[in-house]
């Protein structure tokens, strides 16, 4: 089953759950359920609650002078309210992480609540009485689904009020995001899905998934990185892995260490004794002995402005002599001799490892090179063999790769990259060299070498086809609900980097949900 598929038999159990529901949910914002009024009161839990000690909680944010604060009837506790139901329908147990989660979607749907009243007051938008009262039957249902004038009558004025404020304010921002986005009904005479997805618009994006490639695809894993060529490596930069035999002493700031400077110098006070009392030991053992001591590991541990001068003096230390006071990164330091430099013996596979680290961590371009050669030796052995036989020849790993169109980023229109079935194509469907080069093969080519992640691969284009057969009336059925899922994120996202937020959301919830227990 393809991944398009999948996402039409989702769509039509979420359609086929929500239509029970309607009433109650009027739409989503980048994945966030909003309700119109919850059925059943969400708890926060004993251990959750910030206020304990009667602290009134500062507001979480601010978005256009609007506060978003978490106290009874604010539009945030209610979503705050609203999406703890809907976990604890769903089964999900209320712990840190999830009630975190829990304030972190409430707090994105109440600032994108914020923009949508704010835009709809300024286009002066009414609701009218009649809407609000047609809106309000349902809460006053019986069982057979009926008005019940009972149901009204025995319902508190107060609930009535609430009942009514929120299905004003909801309607208002209903009609906001319908006159932004549109709405997902068809509009046969304007030939339109709402107020700006034309049918010359789904047109072109089903037309996108027509022209799939297929591929076989040989790879290679930089993890494999064969130890004699770090060896190799290492012998031709042993600078980086000589070993330098210091202590040293790290103070927080350059006064402190200034002063300590001044007192070994003078005899007044021991180096060993400034490690035992003052240093951080930041970078050394219990004794002060450096403990990243290569080359390379010392060229990053030394921050100031003379950086270049001060390493080549600290590698140049005698025995007990002692440095100036010299930046570094986590404080200012003085170093002193400790013996002689050992230069790294080679044969040695501890350190052969060591230069490994390295090079995966600060030379990952060597590496890649290393196979990018191999994969091109492969490429052309194939011309005159077959490419799988050279593959074979060159210790390459072979994958046949189903078709796919172009479609970066996987979106959820189009037939995917099959990246999450193949480990190799992982990252692909954002890997632009990769889509280049595949789609820019004729039949039997074999690409140049394409990096994507940890694996280098040569790509041969096996078959094209041009699909005639798309599913117009699935198609029909998924676009709107993507597109306006697409639509929504694009709005969260929108006011959730705006310069008109100021969102203190985690430092809040930090200080009061979580110092407070």
């Amino acid at each position: 089953m393809s991944e398009k598929d999948k996402n039409l038999m989702n769509f039509k159990k979420e359609s086929k759950k929500s239509s029970h529901h309607n009433h109650k949910i009027f739409m989503t914002v980048g994945g966030i359920v909003v309700f119109i009024m919850a059925t059943v009161a969400f708890i926060l839990a004993p251990t959750f609650v910030g206020s304990a000690k009667g602290e009134d909680l500062p507001p979480l944010g601010v978005y256009k002078g609007h506060k978003i604060e978490y106290k009874q009837d604010s539009y945030f506790a209610n979503m705050v309210s609203n999406i703890g139901t809907q976990y604890q329908n769903q089964g999900q147990k209320i712990d840190t992480s999830t009630h975190f989660s829990i304030f972190n979607q409430a707090f994105n749907s109440t600032v994108v609540y914020y923009e949508a009243t704010d835009r709809i007051a300024e286009a002066k938008y009414l609701v009218t009485d009649a809407e609000i009262s047609r809106n309000m039957l349902p809460y006053f249902y019986d069982t057979n689904g009926k008005y019940s004038a009972k149901i009204y009558r025995d319902t508190p004025d107060s609930d009535k009020i609430k009942i009514q404020n929120s299905i004003k304010s909801n309607l208002l921002y209903q009609r906001y995001v319908n006159d932004l986005f549109g709405t997902n009904i068809y509009d046969p005479e304007k030939s339109q899905y709402g107020l700006k997805t034309t049918q010359n618009e789904m047109n072109f994006i089903a037309g996108m998934d027509s022209k799939e490639r297929s591929f076989k695809m040989a790879s290679f894993n930089t993890a494999d990185y064969p130890k004699e060529e770090a060896e190799k490596y290492g012998k031709t930069n042993i600078d980086k892995f000589t070993k330098y035999n210091v202590l040293i002493a790290t103070l927080q700031t350059q006064e402190d260490a200034d002063s300590i400077y001044k007192q070994v110098t003078d005899g007044t006070l021991q180096f060993a004794d400034a490690i035992s009392q003052y240093s951080s030991k930041a970078y050394s053992d219990d004794k002060g002995l450096l403990t990243n001591n290569y080359a390379y590991q010392l060229d990053s541990l030394i921050t100031s402005d003379t950086a270049e001068q001060d390493i080549a003096a600290v590698k140049a230390l005698a025995d007990e002599e002692i440095s100036t006071v010299i930046k570094t990164s986590q404080g200012y330091s003085l170093f002193m001799g400790a013996g002689a430099p050992v230069e790294p013996d080679m044969s040695d596979p501890a350190i052969v490892n060591d230069v490994l680290t390295y090079m995966t961590s600060y030379e990952k371009g060597e590496i890649e090179d290393y196979f990018v050669n191999k994969a091109k030796d492969l490429a052309a052995d194939a011309l005159t063999s077959s490419f799988t036989n050279s593959a074979k020849k060159y210790n390459a790993k072979t994958t046949d790769i189903p078709s796919f169109p172009i479609n970066y980023a996987n979106n959820q229109l189009i037939s995917s990259i099959p990246s999450t079935s193949i480990p190799e194509l992982e990252g692909a469907q954002s890997n632009k060299d990769f889509l280049e080069k595949a789609f820019a093969l004729t039949k039997n080519e074999i690409s140049e070498p394409i990096v994507i992640g940890q694996y280098i691969v040569l790509l041969q284009l096996d078959t094209e086809t041009n699909k005639d057969d798309t599913n117009a009336e699935q198609f029909a059925l998924m676009y709107p609900y993507y597109t306006s899922q697409f639509d929504e994120k694009s709005l969260s996202s929108y006011v959730m980097t705006s310069d008109s937020l100021k969102n203190d959301l985690f430092s809040v919830y930090l200080k009061y949900f979580i110092n407070n227990n």
